[in-house]
């Protein structure tokens, strides 16, 4: 995955797909079932609460993350399965939250929707810190998004929810969000299990295939030489 300098496009593209339906929900949506459960991805890399019922979202053009949804009553959960980060450079995180929410506050303006205001504030959580936005459309609370980065500082969250976080059930979305920063690291960054396992195999078999190659290309050589000699040899 790309790191969040790059991935500012497409957590817009992401959110614009999203956002619209989120409005929907929020507006009004019908009842769903009230039984939650503790749900991980295939990577198991985190843990949170969510309805049961979870929709997967695979990935599409634009999209470098899978997402997961489901609902409950009139409230709509979302969150995805995770985007490498710089860890080291600060502003490309910030740029990753402002990203997120400028991709959230211009597909509301394109649908029509006005008086939408945002505030932000640092939060944490097991295995993770970040970023709360709370949306509000005419004073009231429409939205809560959570930008949470693993406490490694290379891998990013988005968790989205049709509510406000004094709703009971939103802050238990949030609240029940659990990182593990070691598992999160090697299911996204460049020195994965599978890259790990790529470069054990070209140890392991390097020392035998490069001095074949170098054989191989000084027999190529030798051989050209001795045929520009002998056409030489001909021509005089």
């Amino acid at each position: 995955m790309k790191y969040a300098t790059e991935a500012v496009n497409f957590q817009r593209i992401l959110i614009f797909q999203f956002c619209f339906l989120f409005c929907v929900f929020a507006l009004g949506a019908p009842a769903f079932a009230t039984d939650w459960e503790t749900f991980q991805p295939p990577s198991k890399e985190y843990s949170i609460s969510l309805p049961v019922g979870i929709s997967r979202v695979a990935k599409e053009d634009g999209m470098d993350a899978v997402m997961y949804s489901s609902s409950d009553s009139d409230i709509n959960f979302l969150i995805d399965d995770g985007t490498e980060v710089n860890p080291v450079d600060q502003k490309s995180k910030d740029q990753f939250v402002l990203g997120v929410t400028d991709g959230m506050m211009e597909k509301l303006k394109s649908e029509g929707v006005k008086n939408a205001q945002t505030s932000e504030e640092k939060v944490k959580g097991k295995g993770w810190h970040g970023t709360k936005t709370t949306v509000k459309i005419n004073g009231k609370k429409a939205m809560t998004v959570v930008v949470a980065f693993a406490n490694n500082d290379d891998v990013a969250y988005t968790c989205m929810a049709t509510a406000g976080d004094d709703n009971p059930k939103v802050a238990n979305f949030f609240d029940s969000l659990v990182v593990d920063p070691s598992i999160a690291s090697e299911a996204h960054k460049t020195n994965s299990v599978a890259y790990k396992n790529g470069r054990a195999l070209g140890r392991k078999y390097g020392p035998i295939l490069i001095p074949a190659v170098l054989f191989t290309l000084f027999f190529g050589v030798v051989v050209l030489v001795i045929f520009l000699v002998k056409r030489n040899m001909k021509d005089r």
